[in-house]
């Protein structure tokens, strides 16, 4: 994208602001926003949400690591880690609160929202499963070795597809943004 993505505007508000706001207003109460500590203005744009913050200082490290630093940084008590991307600002509260129902019901189960047969984001993996990588590997690895335990669940959001990795993508998120209002 050649900026950060993350303090893109939409309707005058950054990118990752969306997509705590979504989960807050789902009814998450435990949000940790994993940060690069460089990345002060992501840190002023998410201040006024409440959310708790964690910095990931390893510099160029993978997603992996900062969903370990997320998890270093959550309640113990919980049961399962939605992993929400910062770049996936048009999920609605409604597929979040979906996916914490269902995760309710079966605790055990990977949870993939699914829009048009396509898998998306957030996924909602069980505490015990994600917790797989502070023994290395990634995401992808944890979910492959546990292919019996993950469940697409159909949505109606197709935000759950939609990212912001080029300017395209970013035009489209404002085009789709405007059409929801």
């Amino acid at each position: 994208m050649g900026q950060l993505k993350q303090l893109l505007p939409v309707r005058g508000k950054p990118v990752i602001l969306h997509g705590v706001e979504r989960l807050l207003a789902a009814g998450l109460k435990d949000v940790v926003v994993v940060l690069n500590p460089a990345h002060e203005d992501v840190l002023k744009a998410t201040e006024e949400s409440g959310v708790r913050v964690a910095f990931n200082q390893t510099p160029g490290s993978d997603m992996a690591e900062s969903i370990r630093v997320g998890l270093q940084n959550i309640d113990p008590a919980a049961t399962g880690i939605l992993v929400h991307l910062a770049d996936h600002p048009l999920v609605s509260p409604e597929t979040v609160r979906q996916l914490m129902g269902l995760h309710e019901e079966d605790s055990s189960a990977i949870l993939v929202p699914s829009y048009q047969s396509k898998g998306g984001h957030p996924v909602l993996f069980p505490r015990d499963l994600i917790g797989e990588l502070f023994q290395g590997g990634t995401l992808r690895d944890v979910t492959a070795r546990h292919r019996d335990r993950r469940r697409f669940i159909p949505v109606t959001d197709s935000g759950v597809l939609i990212d912001i990795d080029t300017p395209a993508d970013y035009e489209q998120v404002l085009r789709l943004d405007r059409s929801s209002r």
